[in-house]
């Protein structure tokens, strides 16, 4: 493979082993940071001529205590020589997107643009999350009320009516006997099947509060929703549209467009980021 698709996988300094959730071993108690207000807050204060120990210590002192503690050790890492690219990978409170923008801007030595310009377009997507998040919020409760109650007709109500039908000597049309009979067999459920059910959604529930507790939340999600016909087209292109925004990015702070993209290729799927190396394989050769 050609040097550019070896750079999207080589780990870079001294950095931590990063796991396959894209978090780094030993850092899952870190906290995440919220990567719009840290990068607005640093390039603010760097602008105003503040060091990046001094700004990352403002930032510590109304840190709450788990990201505190992702802030002390940035801060000692960097005291102990470590790039900032380098020793916010080894955190792993800090997601990829930020990591290839502050790599660029130690090429190019204009941080506090690059994470103003980060900040941006991290605003930009908050607000779209949110729109889509307002949007969904109501269908969502609408099919759970709908499915919980037409399993309870189906479970209590169409079986009693059931003798009722049958008994009246008519002919009933076929689907009305698929409804009876679909009743029926949920009625025949055990408890047992009913309670082991319960555990497997307590587990998912316990699965995605997890997720969320160590920011793995989205990438969680996007795997899932690959395997959902209609969706993943969707998810596939909001993938690409965010390595195309943050190379775009990446290129306006003079970073050439093979390297640019080969630091983004995290924001693609799984599936996508080889076909990513060799395409970068095929344009440097």
């Amino acid at each position: 493979m050609s040097q550019v698709a070896a750079q999207s996988t080589a780990p870079i300094g001294n950095q931590a082993p990063v796991r396959v959730d894209g978090r780094t071993k030993g850092a899952a108690e870190m906290a995440v940071i919220d990567e719009e207000q840290f990068s607005q807050d640093i390039s603010l204060m760097l602008k105003s001529g503040l060091t990046l120990l001094d700004s990352l210590k403002t930032l510590r002192e109304r840190a709450e205590p788990r990201r505190g503690r992702t802030l002390d050790r940035l801060m000692r890492l960097l005291r102990e020589g470590d790039s900032l690219s380098v020793a916010m990978n080894a955190c792993g409170g800090f997601k990829p997107g930020l990591l290839a923008c502050v790599r660029s801007s130690e090429l190019t030595g204009d941080l506090s643009e690059s994470l103003h310009r980060y900040a941006q377009n991290a605003s930009r997507l908050r607000k779209m999350r949110s729109q889509m998040v307002s949007a969904l919020v109501y269908p969502v409760l609408l099919i759970s009320v709908a499915s919980l109650v037409v399993l309870f007709l189906l479970m209590y109500v169409v079986p009693r009516f059931a003798a009722i039908l049958e008994g009246s000597g008519h002919d009933l049309p076929a689907l009305s006997r698929l409804l009876i009979a679909v009743g029926r067999a949920l009625g025949a459920v055990p408890v047992a099947g009913w309670v082991a059910l319960a555990a497997l959604l307590a587990f998912g529930i316990w699965r995605v509060a997890a997720a969320a507790r160590e920011g793995r939340l989205e990438a969680l999600l996007s795997e899932w929703a690959t395997h959902v016909p209609g969706i993943r087209e969707l998810v596939v292109t909001f993938s690409h549209a965010q390595l195309a925004r943050s190379s775009g990015m990446l290129v306006a702070s003079g970073v050439p467009v093979l390297k640019a993209m080969a630091m983004c290729r995290e924001l693609l799927l799984s599936q996508d980021r080889g076909r990513l190396d060799r395409a970068l394989a095929s344009a440097s050769s």
